[in-house]
């Protein structure tokens, strides 16, 4: 059996330049780097060959104080890639990405080292540099789909709010043309792919993530690490907090509501703001907490097409886990999770409260539980022997695979 050539283009970028990009000032985005990763490995170790073209993954200039992105060649987990060049400024950004994706695609596939193109997200630039590549040399494509186009936030300007809501109709124009969806939800095909032909791959067990020596505590400990977004579900669960006993709520990343979560945590001793924490400090965090959460509305459009990267990430740290109930997250999960009832403010307490109840024994072996089921029905292997045999029926022109 020959080897599955594949390129995946992305945001793969390596570990040292995720630790740059958090402490300069981007997102906090571990949880999404180490599904990158892991979908890497699951590649790796199910015998396919890979080459990585990504581009850092930075905000716009100037709330990412860097404009000029050169080209560079890295290696990691013995997986060789290229960091594309692009200049980091509004509509600039999205044409350079274009031009450097399809360039390095061209030099790729002639020197036949890909058979078949991933793409990681929905990132226009990438999805158009994409349908090139299999125009010019007849190639499947699939796109790995992580995140809805065009959603827009509550900080951003008229400009960007219009050109995203632009970007969204052409991103589902060009998703109907692909070959294949690897989504990370059931929702996504039937919306924005008319083919039958999607995978659903909600996540990967990350290997590098230990289980937390789990502490019993004279106070609840509630730890939120991610986009700080009213959207979020993050100014109902301060206001939840604030007015508890015995509850602290520990606050890391960064967004919109980051000057508030400052100013309050001025005047509300139970809410501490951490800001951008590096991918390498988390683990202490991790360590403090009683419980992590993830508060986000279930009436948002958008949580149905979106499996939160977080979910297992955090069930992989022992550290039991209150989400609220996205229909993203399938019932198998059910027993090993903690759900809010509701997100609004109320529901929220009244979560909080009732699992401060539990005991401590009973909290432990609830995250031990929750890591085992990742473990066991989430490793790279097996998760990658599925994404393997679908790309394989997508590529059967391709001998012997």
């Amino acid at each position: 059996m020959s080897q599955l050539s594949v390129i995946l283009i992305g945001f793969t970028v390596p570990d040292s330049d995720l630790e740059v990009i958090t402490l300069r000032g981007g997102a906090l985005l571990t949880q999404t780097h180490n599904f990158a990763w892991s979908f890497v490995k699951s590649l790796s170790d199910n015998d396919m060959n890979l080459q990585l073209i990504s581009a850092s993954p930075v905000p716009n200039f100037p709330k990412y104080k860097k404009i000029l992105f050169k080209p560079e060649k890295f290696i990691q987990q013995k997986i060789s890639g290229y960091k594309i060049p692009f200049v980091n400024i509004l509509i600039a950004k999205q044409f350079t990405r274009f031009i450097s994706s399809l360039i390095y695609g061209i030099k790729s596939c002639y020197s036949k080292q890909g058979n078949i193109i991933l793409v990681h997200g929905v990132h226009s630039p990438f999805l158009a540099a994409s349908l090139c590549l299999k125009f010019m040399f007849n190639c499947k494509i699939v796109v790995i789909f992580t995140d809805p186009p065009g959603r827009v936030l509550s900080d951003d300007g008229i400009l960007t709010a219009w050109l995203k809501s632009i970007d969204k109709m052409v991103v589902k124009g060009f998703i109907s043309r692909f070959d294949g969806v690897i989504g990370l939800t059931k929702f996504i095909g039937p919306d924005y792919f008319s083919s039958s032909n999607t995978l659903v791959i909600d996540g990967f067990a990350n290997s590098k993530i230990k289980l937390v020596d789990y502490k019993e505590q004279k106070e609840l400990i509630v730890l939120y690490a991610g986009g700080l977004e009213e959207e979020y579900g993050i100014l109902n669960l301060i206001h939840a907090v604030k007015t508890m006993e015995n509850v602290t709520l520990h606050l890391l990343g960064n967004g919109s509501l980051t000057t508030y979560i400052k100013e309050t945590s001025l005047t509300s001793s139970n809410i501490k703001f951490f800001g951008l924490v590096s991918p390498k400090k988390i683990n202490t965090f991790y360590e403090e907490a009683s419980v992590l959460v993830n508060p986000r509305p279930v009436d948002n459009e958008f949580v149905k097409y979106s499996f939160p990267s977080k979910t297992i990430e955090y069930m992989l740290t022992g550290v039991p886990f209150i989400t609220s109930r996205l229909p993203s997250i399938s019932k198998e999960y059910s027993p090993f999770l903690y759900y809010f009832d509701s997100t609004d403010v109320e529901g929220i307490r009244s979560k909080l409260k009732e699992v401060q109840m539990i005991s401590f024994l009973d909290r432990k072996l609830k995250g031990i539980n929750a890591r085992d089921f990742i473990l066991k029905t989430r490793d790279t292997q097996s998760q990658g022997k599925k994404i393997r045999e679908y790309i394989r029926n997508l590529n059967k022109e391709v001998e012997n695979v």
